[in-house]
């Protein structure tokens, strides 16, 4: 027969041995009507704390929803707070009958007993109590087996009260995480909370479903109002939050990499002493011919950066990104872009032939040998005939005829004799 069944309640001896006869009649007594409301606070303090965290209204120990309603079967409104409403002395800890004001002691498990009450079926008794039959009870009445308490509408540990919290509670949490809650007999996330992954996650400020689910931070950020964040309003370079106010490989924006020699400071590469961050080096924007006056701004070849200026040596100046003498330079003859003719000179009166050479179609020529410009510039003596220059008669293109010589042309290509003075024709 079932432990339940046949255990004698702890009743004294005597009744027990009068058992048959009626003893324990006052097991006929039924209990008052009155029940027992107990707050989320009183609970609580009698299991070590009440609070859970929780801070949408409706759950065990939060404020009471509109119309005083609370979000399980289990809880009730209690002074505005969401608390548990026990069942009178049901499940209140007996030894004999006598302790129970229904005169009704069960056993709940081995050397425990509690306050029960008799019943005609097992809907009116507690959930997860049963009706029955018990030795010494003249009428059935409500038993319960204590075991642990969880979430499902029953009175598990046989204390009076369903889905006991803070109990079931911390179990939920322990099983689907912080924001779960017991409510009718099931554990599920609480308003605050959402399912991500079988586990309820706040995803206003869970770093790894932050403002929904699967949406991780960085390990270095943290998740605020459902926004990942930096620590102190620093910014995520290469996958990592950086203080771009101080941080060299990222200073005063990603990827801005400050020189060796520089620190970060308020966001800008700070070189030692009067030098500047240029590009990747530190360097004196008053010597450097690379950032002269400023960075990037290069000295023409030649010149020198000094006091943050590009100067020439020997008063030259700066053509065509170079330091020239204007006064030789046939490039920039008198100045820059002034480009001498082909074989002319840059002298001090300007671009000039070298040795009475004259100046012909941007070239330089000897007007008194030159078959194309002969005695001038435009001058062409005709084909295979050559020009000379004939003393007395001045340049001449002489065809058909020798050397020229004093007075003209050699004839029959004669040459001239230098023998004789002045110079004349050998027959």
């Amino acid at each position: 027969m079932n432990r339940l069944h046949t255990t004698i309640l702890g009743a004294p001896l005597s009744c027990v041995l009068l058992a048959l006869v009626g003893c324990g009649s006052a097991a006929k007594t039924e209990p008052g009507p009155a029940q027992h409301a107990t707050s989320g606070s009183e609970a609580g303090e009698a299991s070590g704390g009440g609070d859970t965290g929780h801070d949408d209204c409706g759950d065990f120990d939060r404020p009471c929803c509109a119309g005083d309603s609370c979000k399980s079967d289990h809880l009730t409104c209690i002074d505005g707070v969401c608390g548990q409403q026990s069942h009178g002395e049901i499940g209140k800890p007996c030894e004999k009958n006598s302790d129970c004001a229904s005169a009704i002691c069960v056993p709940i498990r081995e050397g425990e007993f509690a306050c029960s009450s008799s019943c005609v079926s097992s809907d009116a008794c507690v959930p997860g109590w049963s009706c029955g039959a018990v030795i010494g009870q003249s009428s059935d009445v409500c038993q319960c087996e204590a075991g642990a308490e969880t979430c499902n509408d029953r009175d598990d540990d046989c204390n009076g009260i369903v889905d006991d919290e803070p109990t079931v509670g911390m179990a939920c949490a322990a099983d689907q995480g912080d924001g779960a809650v017991c409510r009718s007999g099931g554990c599920t996330c609480d308003d605050g909370h959402a399912v991500c992954d079988g586990m309820c996650a706040a995803l206003d400020h869970d770093p790894l479903h932050c403002g929904s689910c699967g949406r991780a931070c960085l390990p270095s950020q943290s998740c605020n109002d459902g926004e990942c964040a930096c620590p102190g309003g620093g910014s995520v370079c290469d996958g990592t939050c950086v203080d771009t106010d101080a941080d060299e490989a990222h200073c005063g924006h990603c990827g801005n990499q400050c020189p060796d020699s520089a620190t970060c400071q308020a966001g800008s590469c700070d070189c030692p002493g009067s030098q500047q961050a240029c590009g990747t080096d530190c360097v004196d924007t008053q010597s450097d011919e690379d950032n002269c006056g400023a960075c990037g701004k290069t000295c023409a070849s030649g010149a020198t950066c000094i006091a943050g200026s590009c100067e020439c040596p020997n008063g030259e100046t700066v053509c065509d990104g170079q330091c020239v003498d204007t006064a030789t330079d046939v490039d920039h003859c008198m100045g820059c872009g002034n480009a001498c003719a082909q074989g002319q000179e840059c002298t001090e009166f300007g671009c000039l032939c070298p040795g009475g050479l004259t100046l012909c179609d941007g070239a330089c020529v000897d007007t008194s040998s030159d078959p194309d410009h002969c005695g001038g510039c435009g001058n062409e003596c005709d084909p295979g005939v050559s020009c000379n220059f004939v003393t007395g008669f001045g340049v001449l293109c002489c065809a058909g005829y020798g050397e020229p010589c004093d007075w003209g042309c050699c004839p029959n290509l004669n040459a001239c004799s230098g023998l004789t003075d002045p110079p004349s024709c050998v027959y």
